[in-house]
């Protein structure tokens, strides 16, 4: 039951701004780091509950990956079906896409956090 929580509202809101988010992992588009994005994205994820995260077949976005497909549902996205974000490369991407694109409010630690696991995975 929600009593209107911070954390409530905020999980509320990004389900309310899409259902799932598909993160391509054809040979292409791991040799780019899908595989690495595909776990960061679960990782950053996991707290907004609104938030799907799967690993998709080929989005024909060959050579610009890795990519993310955002397939939106809810209120705030009526009539907005999906959305193909390319080359998801840095930290920077990837905050922006679960900030702006999942709604997700992270804390100043998740985010170092969450950068600093970035940043290892790809030493």
């Amino acid at each position: 039951v929600c009593h209107s929580t911070p954390t409530c509202h905020d999980a509320a809101l990004a389900y309310d701004m899409l259902g799932k988010l598909y993160v391509c992992q054809s040979f292409s588009c791991q040799a780019l780091g899908g595989t690495l994005l595909l776990r960061d994205l679960e990782e950053l994820c996991a707290p907004s509950s609104g938030c799907d995260v799967v690993s998709s077949s080929c989005l024909d976005h060959c050579g610009r990956g890795p990519n993310v497909e955002i397939q939106y549902t809810g209120r705030k996205n009526a009539g907005k079906a999906k959305e193909v974000i390319e080359g998801v490369k840095s930290f920077r991407q990837l905050r922006n896409l679960v900030e702006s694109k999942v709604g997700a409010k992270l804390s100043r630690l998740e985010l170092s956090v969450a950068e600093l696991k970035y940043d290892a995975r790809r030493a």
